[in-house]
């Protein structure tokens, strides 16, 4: 057989692969802004979180933080978010809700150290995600320190000109994930994206993140 005949398919799993085939059965944590992605219409949180752990095939342990803003979620709303266990956040608005939601993440990765033997799915559904971002930031940092990264993106983000973060593990629309669809191809996404970009990144002399050995926000001391 020649060597222009060898099928696609007899080459070995990649690095990356044998890592995300490792995630399944590990611990997830699920960051959630619950304004941004609120709940659609003929669901409750505990389907929403039984189609979210299905459709990414996580079957360790999951916990789930919800952010939303004070006061405009009813109190017997709020009720069925905690019947799912889901943590809830309450912060006065988008801004607030972000930057909370920035440092609880560099906490909890400072609580649980991911490695390639014993990786962590770090899963985040959030609308402020791009490559201008502060939250891309971090989650680039995670990336590149053993964790699976997972982002869940609005169902119009190309109408918005908005890419899927680069440097993630997967990214998912929101509606695909919870009708039990597939993710985002990333061989779509990464010829948008300029590596010399992620390397300048990783380099900014204002960004150092302790805990994840990379890019760190200013202001969260």
């Amino acid at each position: 057989m020649t060597s222009d005949s060898v099928s696609t398919d007899d080459a070995p799993p990649s690095y990356s692969e044998i890592f995300v085939r490792g995630c399944v059965n590990a611990k997830t944590q699920i960051f959630w802004d619950i304004e941004d992605f609120p709940i659609p219409d003929g669901l409750d949180p505990k389907s929403v979180c039984q189609k979210i752990k299905q459709g990414l095939d996580f079957r360790g342990d999951v916990s789930i933080s919800a952010y939303y803003e004070d006061k405009t979620v009813p109190e017997e709303v709020l009720d069925k978010y905690r019947d799912a266990r889901i943590t809830l956040h309450p912060y006065g608005g988008k801004s607030t809700r972000l930057d909370n939601m920035i440092l609880d993440i560099l906490l909890w990765s400072m609580d649980n150290p991911s490695d390639y033997y014993h990786p962590l799915n770090l899963v985040v559904i959030s609308r402020n995600i791009s490559k201008e971002t502060l939250l891309n930031n971090v989650l680039q940092s995670c990336t590149w320190t053993e964790y699976n990264v997972v982002v869940v993106l609005p169902d119009n983000f190309a109408s918005q000109g908005m890419p899927p973060l680069p440097g993630v593990n997967s990214s998912w629309l929101w509606k695909s994930l919870l009708d039990g669809g597939e993710p985002i191809d990333q061989s779509l996404i990464d010829p948008l994206v300029d590596p010399l970009e992620l390397v300048d990144l990783s380099r900014d002399p204002t960004f150092y993140c302790e805990v994840c050995d990379g890019p760190r926000p200013t202001g969260l001391n």
